[in-house]
Parts: structure tokens; C-alpha cells; sequence
């Protein structure tokens, strides 16, 4: 599998929202790209159309805690929910389709699903998901690791290394900022 990067400036995501229904418009822009990509990567590979694809991404769970985890906790605190659908209905089916399902699965995302996968995963021994037609992203965006400095100064990038990180190449991708140098 050959990776690129692909940068989505304003202007396209714009474009990919004026292709949206009007009420799914106001989708987060990490929602927005997550459906684009999952998409057009099963269109690219074009498995079987009656097997299913998934897609996997981080949700951040600090702010669904009530009460609130403590100040200054740095252990994990997310969560990594699946949306699935045949590939012939994500590919046939308009990207509201993948939106709606990225969209449904974060919406699930709450302190009890949380805590549930933990339980589970105690019980369970940690069992690994199905890598199988499986994708995964992960927004690292809005992680502050652009900021930090090491005493050269802030970082250029931050992102992974390589594009194909892990065992299977085109498993993952990550959003990670990006700092336009011509302003």
C-alpha cells in the first residue's frame, strides 16, 4: 500500500461540507474527515461488498467524568469506539451516510461506555481488535505536543515518525497540525 500525506487546508474542508446535507453541516471537522477518509480508503482497496469495514478513532474522555477527574491526573482517559458498515453501502451511499455513522458512534462515547470497556477489558485479558479491514485515526491535532521544547525550541512537527506505523502498513493515520511557513 502506497501512503501519502494529504493535507486539508480551509478551503477543502469547506468543499466537503457544501457536499453534506444541510443538517449534517455542522459536524466537527475531525467527524467531517474521518467519514471523507474512511470512505474513499475502502473505495480504494474495494473489498468485497458484503464484507464489513470499520473505522476506529480516539475520543477523548476527560470531560464526559462527573465528578470531573482530578486536576493534574495524566493517565488515560479515552476511548476507542468502532463504526462498522458493509463496504458496498459506504461506498454506494453519499458521504452523509459515513458521516452519520461516525458521527452516531462518538455520540456514544459517554462515562459509562468508558468504564464498561474497562471492565471488559480486565475480564477479558485485553483481548486485541479485528485488524481486518479495520481503520484507525487518531486526531493529535490539539494535543499540545507542537509546544513543547526540549531546548531547541518549539517542535516543527508533531506527528508519528513514518506513515506506516505498527505491523500492517495502512492501518492508521493521524491528523497532526500543521503550520503554514508563508505567513
Amino acid at each position: 500500500m502506497v501512503q501519502r500525506s494529504i493535507f486539508f487546508g480551509p478551503a477543502e474542508i469547506s468543499a466537503l461540507r457544501r457536499r453534506l446535507s444541510p443538517h449534517l453541516r455542522h459536524c466537527t471537522t475531525f467527524e467531517l474527515l474521518t467519514a471523507c477518509i474512511w470512505r474513499c480508503r475502502t473505495i480504494a482497496i474495494s473489498p468485497d461488498p458484503n464484507e464489513e469495514v470499520r473505522i476506529m478513532f480516539t475520543v477523548n474522555g476527560r470531560r464526559l467524568f462527573n465528578p470531573p477527574l482530578p486536576t493534574g491526573y495524566y493517565g488515560n482517559a479515552f476511548a476507542l469506539p468502532v463504526a462498522i458498515s458493509t463496504t458496498g453501502n459506504l461506498c454506494k451511499q453519499s458521504l452523509d451516510f459515513a458521516l452519520e455513522l461516525v458521527m452516531k458512534t462518538k455520540s456514544e462515547v459517554t462515562e459509562e461506555y468508558i468504564k464498561s470497556v474497562a471492565d471488559l477489558m480486565v475480564i477479558r485479558g485485553r483481548p486485541h481488535f479485528a485488524v481486518v479491514r479495520t481503520y484507525i485515526v487518531s486526531d493529535v491535532r490539539h494535543s499540545g505536543l507542537e509546544d513543547i521544547d526540549y531546548g531547541l525550541g518549539k517542535a516543527v512537527y508533531s506527528g508519528p515518525a513514518k506513515g506506516d506505523v505498527g505491523v500492517i502498513p495502512g492501518l492508521i493515520s493521524f491528523y497532526v497540525p500543521l503550520k503554514d511557513k508563508s505567513k
